[in-house]
């Protein structure tokens, strides 16, 4: 995820004009290291993403391969991550735990010998999701027309949460919300696969207000989804092959499921996801924040100079997963809670021929 919001930053460089065009003298000057960092309280393997980003007249990142990445628990051993694809360090569930009350540090050293260093981070008690509703609405979403984009409606929910934040001394939350649809395909043959495509309705990182912490409960928006067969592809298909015949393509909805995460923060790293999302919200004027400005928990121990983007999040983590019953109930769709799914273990889309992938919700 910060990946992508890392590009956008990148991306925000070039779309910055003047009246008169500046060419600026432009060094071969070494590439910043980025890191993606995220351990949680869940009994899983955590990972570490350590890249280079391109110059900044390229978009893109550079897996960083050969790096040494161990976490280091306060008063506490020290757990290596290994890296198992380039620039993906992970941790062993049997070895690593991170616990409650714990803090945490981050530490990477580079092929080229550099070291690089977190801030300690503290893993707070998890607190547990409030309730969730929905409402129907409809949202806009771009499509092609004849070569222009053009908007058209889709019907959905907007889904919400409360957040009692009058007691909590450490009223930092990150929330992130994914919507799997899964449905059938079955030709006139008889041949069935197993679809599933997957929906994230956030455009920015999701973070709660802090200046509602003194109002008592307040509703916090977890995202716009839409709940629609059709924009999915969710429908019957007639396709015309070589040989002129047609084929029937029956796509039959099998369910919507929801998954919403809260993530309860370190304040620093909640002040990083915030200016990251004044840059994003930049409306390209004068004085807009300025790329890259947002400064993460990490630096360079052993080169002051040595440039290090990104973030080193500890979070505890409440999930909670529906069920949508996509034939709504008046103002709003039903929700069936259902054993709890890990989004992060489903890749965007894909089918199985014949056999239901181990993700299929039963």
């Amino acid at each position: 995820m910060i990946t992508r919001f890392l590009t956008y930053l990148l991306l925000s460089f070039m779309l910055f004009s003047c009246r008169e065009a500046y060419h600026p003298e432009l060094y071969d000057a070494p590439k910043a290291l980025v890191v993606e960092g995220l351990i949680t309280d869940e009994l899983r393997s955590h990972t570490i993403k350590v890249s280079r980003a391109l110059p900044f007249d390229s978009v893109g990142l550079i897996p960083e391969t050969g790096a040494e990445v161990f976490i280091a628990e306060k008063g506490g051993g020290l757990y290596t991550f290994d890296e198992v694809k380039p620039g993906k360090y992970v941790s062993n569930p049997a070895k690593f735990r991170a616990r409650t009350g714990s803090a945490y540090t981050l530490t990477i050293r580079t092929k080229d010998g550099k070291v690089y260093k977190s801030s300690e981070q503290t893993l707070f008690p998890r607190k547990e999701f409030s309730e969730i509703t929905n409402t129907r609405r409809t949202g806009k979403y771009p499509n092609t027309d004849g070569g222009e984009i053009v908007y058209f409606n889709v019907p959905g929910s907007q889904f919400m949460t409360s957040l009692d934040l009058t007691s909590d001394t450490n009223p930092y939350y990150r929330f992130s919300s994914i919507l799997v649809s899964q449905f059938v395909m079955e030709r006139d043959t008889p041949k069935i696969s197993y679809c599933w495509q997957k929906f994230n309705p956030d455009d920015y990182f999701n973070i709660n207000d802090i200046k509602y912490n003194s109002s008592g409960v307040f509703q916090h928006d977890l995202g716009f989804c839409p709940v629609d067969c059709v924009f999915y592809g969710i429908y019957t298909k007639e396709l015309r092959v070589a040989s002129g015949a047609t084929i029937k393509i029956f796509n039959t909805l099998d369910k919507f499921v929801i998954s919403f995460k809260q993530y309860r923060l370190n304040k620093e790293t909640y002040e990083y996801y915030k200016s990251l999302n004044k840059q994003l919200e930049a409306k390209q004027q004068i004085f807009d924040p300025i790329p890259f400005q947002s400064i993460g928990n990490l630096k360079c121990i052993s080169d002051p100079d040595a440039l290090v983007l990104g973030i080193f999040e500890v979070s505890a983590v409440s999930n909670r997963t529906f069920r949508i019953n996509p034939l709504p109930q008046q103002d709003s769709f039903t929700l069936q809670p259902i054993d709890p799914l890990d989004p992060d273990t489903i890749v965007n889309s894909g089918k199985s021929p014949f056999v239901k992938p181990k993700t299929w919700i039963y």
